[in-house]
C-alpha cells in the first residue's frame, strides 16, 4: 500500500479508478517484479478497497481488480519472500496468544524439517530433546530417524511450551478458544492442513499452501 501511495501521489480514495490501476500495473511490470509479487500488491489494494466499502466510503469496487492468471503455471514451491511472509502470518493474526505461538512453531517445524503432516501431528513432548537439539521419529521400516532442530524451531517450541500449563503428552494440542485452556486431544493431520491453508490465505499468498507444499519446499532448498 505504501508503494502504491508513493507512486500514485493521490490524496483521496475517490481518485482510485480502473485507469489508475492499469497504469499502476504497467509501472509494476517495469520494475521487473514476478507476477506473484505483483499479485501481493493488488491483494493488499483489494483488501484496502474492501475495508473502505465496509465503511460505506465510495470508491472503486475491490472486485474490479483482477489478479494475474499466469500464477497457475508456476510451481507450488514457495519462494524466499513467500516463506518469510508465511512465517510471520500466525504472529500477525488475531488468534489468542497460545494459538499464535503454537501455529508459529508448527509452521517453523514444517519449513525447517520437511516432516510429513502425520509425523508432525503425532509428535510427543518427550520426543523433543532440547539439550541435543533434536528429536527422533520412527519410519515405516521401524528405523529411527534423527531430526535436527534449528535455533528458530527450538526458540518457537520453547516459547509455546512455556505458555502451556497443562501436561498433555502431545506436542501440539487443541486449545479452548473461549477459556484459553488446553484440550487433551492432539491436533489431527486434517486440522493442521486447515490451519496451514488458513495462514497461506491470511498472508495473501496466491498459491495453494498445504503441508505437502512446505515439505517439498524444504526438500528443494535442502
Amino acid at each position: 500500500m505504501q508503494r502504491f501511495l508513493n507512486w500514485s501521489k493521490i490524496n483521496s480514495e475517490k481518485q482510485i479508478d480502473l485507469i489508475l490501476i492499469k497504469e499502476y500495473k504497467s509501472w509494476l511490470e517495469k520494475q521487473n517484479l514476478e507476477d506473484s509479487t505483483q499479485n501481493y500488491h493488488f491483494i493488499a489494494l483489494r483488501s484496502f478497497l474492501k475495508y473502505l466499502s465496509k465503511q460505506q466510503i465510495k470508491t472503486l469496487s475491490f472486485d474490479k481488480i483482477k489478479l494475474t492468471k499466469k500464477e497457475k503455471k508456476f510451481s507450488n514451491l514457495l519462494e524466499e519472500d513467500e516463506i518469510e511472509i508465511l512465517r510471520q502470518a500466525p504472529l500477525k493474526s488475531k488468534e489468542k496468544k497460545i494459538i499464535r505461538l503454537r501455529d508459529s512453531a508448527i509452521l517453523e517445524l514444517f519449513l525447517s524439517t520437511g516432516l510429513k503432516v502425520s509425523q508432525l501431528a503425532n509428535l510427543k513432548r518427550k520426543q523433543i530433546n532440547f539439550e541435543k537439539n533434536s528429536f527422533n521419529i520412527i519410519l515405516k521400516n521401524n528405523k529411527t530417524q534423527i531430526i535436527q532442530l534449528t535455533n528458530q524451531v527450538k526458540y518457537n517450541l520453547k516459547k509455546y511450551l512455556k505458555t502451556r500449563n497443562a501436561t498433555a503428552s502431545s506436542l501440539f494440542v487443541r486449545h479452548d478458544r473461549a477459556k484459553g485452556k488446553e484440550a487433551p486431544m492432539h491436533l489431527t493431520p486434517r486440522s493442521i492442513q486447515r490451519l496451514i491453508q488458513k495462514y497461506g490465505k491470511f498472508a495473501g499468498i496466491v498459491k495453494k499452501i498445504t503441508p505437502h507444499t512446505l515439505r517439498q519446499t524444504f526438500r528443494s532448498i535442502d
